[in-house]
């Protein structure tokens, strides 16, 4: 075990008792514990470490067939090396197919003391499929213009399915998009701008219908790059968990809370809470992590909601983060 370097601690080595022995430290029989290890040629050096207390084990390679066929590229640390890693550390470094990690977060100004969407834009859901179109206030989001030049509209269609489209601006006239199935919007971000670090330098809104027409149903504010809907779809057969809250606000305490509205196309069914309520002070702020995420079957609408203590001119901030496969 020479190749590591433990400068203190208790080192015990439980190579004589065998690789039965030993690995029931890393499956879960006695502990689940962190581990890493090295190739030293012929055998693997292995080390699984709980606190100060350093458990090795040296392994013949001809002996080694179990180890290299479910522990020893399971999955990495910083190092290269294999180690027991949550698993929504798992889904962010792509080794669980299918799985999928995200992050929503939004702002919205508050002058009252209702509840109020965390959303940086007013958002109006459509729940129909349609063409849509968007623009911008400035001539300046375009093609070769030195604002915004492509937006992705992120969204889902009625049978809840997400979907992506990029569109080129062309400022303040209209630009039709290619889908006919927009019916429920996730997001909107500019993927590209003029100036590098830039960005919209008007509102870009999206209409319900083409050419402009209709009514704005969604938009992106001036400087923001982003909707900053903290705000999240599940889309039909995904199972989405909700891993954490967070909740601030710059001028009155408030508290923060997760709302959801089961199929978004339902008229019978009542919006509900979700897990806990976050009370945060004046200019502060309160987080939480679900020790036992919250699970929520597609199709489903989750978002978040601000309840201010004051009726005071205030800017409240919410996010959330959540796994989905």
């Amino acid at each position: 075990m020479a190749l590591f370097k433990i400068n203190d601690g208790v080192v015990i080595d439980f190579t004589n008792d065998g690789w039965a022995e030993f690995k029931k430290w890393l499956d879960g029989t006695y502990a689940r514990l962190r581990y890493t290890w090295v190739d030293e040629g012929l055998a693997y050096a292995i080390v699984a470490f709980d606190d100060r207390i350093y458990r090795t084990f040296s392994i013949n390679k001809a002996d080694a067939t179990e180890f290299e066929a479910t522990y020893k590229n399971a999955i990495y640390n910083t190092d290269g090396n294999p180690m027991q890693t949550p698993y929504e550390w798992a889904a962010t470094l792509g080794l669980l197919p299918g799985v999928v990690v995200g992050r929503a977060s939004g702002y919205v100004g508050t002058s009252g003391t209702g509840g109020v969407a965390v959303r940086a834009t007013a958002y109006s859901p459509q729940g129909t499929n349609a063409q849509r179109s968007l623009k911008s206030s400035s001539a300046n989001d375009t093609a070769a213009g030195t604002g915004a030049r492509t937006v992705r509209v992120t969204y889902l269609n009625t049978s809840f399915e997400l979907k992506t489209e990029d569109v080129t601006l062309n400022g303040t006239a209209a630009v039709n998009t290619v889908a006919t199935d927009i019916a429920f919007l996730e997001k909107m971000e500019v993927l590209t701008a003029g100036t590098q670090g830039g960005g919209n330098a008007g509102t870009i809104s999206i209409y319900t219908a083409t050419a402009g027409s209709g009514s704005v149903w969604g938009s992106i504010a001036t400087g923001d790059n982003m909707t900053y809907w903290a705000h999240h779809y599940v889309p039909t057969g995904k199972t989405c968990r909700l891993l954490c809250m967070s909740g601030s606000a710059t001028v009155v305490g408030g508290s923060t809370t997760f709302n959801r509205s089961g199929n978004p196309l339902g008229t019978t069914q009542p919006q509900k809470g979700l897990g806990t309520t976050l009370v945060h002070g004046v200019a502060n702020y309160n987080d939480h992590e679900f020790r036992i995420p919250i699970a929520l079957v597609g199709p489903d609408f989750v978002w978040l909601v601000e309840r201010p203590l004051a009726a005071t001119a205030s800017t409240a901030y919410g996010f959330f983060e959540y796994i989905e496969q």
